[in-house]
């Protein structure tokens, strides 16, 4: 746990701390996108649902691409 103290890095703990929650949101998204598609298989989506779902789908995948741009930069930090 040192390291995330390091002088020349003193934001690596809060943006290790961003990373996490991120990649957290991106798991809960893709779960969620999932649990939408099973919800509905079966049935006559409507607009509704299916809007909802092109918007819970994108924003997973915003999310789901900043984690992995996070992830990079912070292992690229901590190498250093």
């Amino acid at each position: 746990m040192l390291f995330l103290m390091d002088i020349h890095y003193p934001m690596l703990g809060f943006l290790l701390l961003v990373t996490l929650l991120l990649s957290i949101l991106s798991l809960g998204g893709i779960y969620a996108c999932i649990s939408t598609v099973a919800d509905y298989s079966g049935t006559n989506m409507g607009m509704e649902a299916s809007g909802f779902y092109q918007l819970e789908l994108a924003l997973t995948l915003i999310v789901t691409v900043l984690a992995v741009l996070m992830w990079i930069w912070v292992i690229r930090l901590m190498r250093k």
